[in-house]
């Protein structure tokens, strides 16, 4: 399988599936911080939890982000 990135652009905004192994997400999103997803510094705008895909440590979460550099 090949692998693929999709990089919104500045100010664009996106919808991603992710693991959030250390919450570190989903505390960026409680508390309004900025925070990387992969290579990119973006605000999180909206965070959905999802069911887990069988055991993995962390949520698993629908988030909404808007990249800001």
């Amino acid at each position: 399988m090949d692998d693929f990135i999709i990089e919104p652009d500045i100010g664009q905004r996106a919808t991603l599936e992710v693991n959030d192994t250390g919450d570190q997400i989903y505390s960026a999103y409680s508390y309004g911080y900025i925070t990387f997803v992969g290579d990119m510094r973006v605000q999180v705008l909206d965070y959905e939890f999802l069911k887990p895909l069988g055991y993995t440590p962390g949520n698993r979460a629908k988030i909404v982000v808007r990249r800001v550099g």
